[in-house]
């Protein structure tokens, strides 16, 4: 895993130009609380995709035609993976452990997994914002 998170702070932190310092620091602040509403949301919305679809869902959530199955199965063993991950990782980051950063990164990863088997451009423009702001705010996440 550290060979990608190398190479991913050569893309977003070294190649790519740095926030300011006040950015930095606010977004610091914030993002931790952005990742728990929005992982918490994401639950409440798979939740109820599944209370929805029940035992057809399997068969139906599939959003690429090339793989629809296992588009599916995706969806419904991933998605509460990558929101416990998000729901997790903002609550170490409040309290800005490394540990919480890192389960930020491991939904990122999975997060592009994901848009990448349901061939979604509009979420990996998201997770490479996303990793943008989390590997800026690297520094601020330390040991223990």
């Amino acid at each position: 895993m550290n060979s990608l998170e190398r190479l991913f702070g050569r893309i977003f932190a070294d190649w790519l130009p740095g926030m300011p310092a006040g950015a930095r620091e606010w977004a610091a602040r914030i993002l931790p609380w952005v990742i728990i509403v929005l992982g918490v949301l994401g639950i409440l919305a798979w939740l109820s995709v599944i209370g929805l679809l029940g035992a057809a869902a399997l068969k139906t959530v599939g959003l690429s035609r090339a793989f629809p199955a296992f588009a599916a199965v995706v969806f419904h063993v991933f998605v509460p993976i990558l929101q416990a991950l998000a729901i997790a990782g903002g609550y170490f980051m409040l309290k800005r452990r490394r540990l919480g950063w890192e389960l930020a990164f491991y939904a990122l990863l999975l997060g592009i997994f994901m848009n990448l088997v349901w061939l979604n451009p509009a979420g990996l423009v998201w997770d490479f914002i996303f990793a943008y702001l989390l590997f800026q705010l690297k520094p601020y996440y330390r040991e223990g």
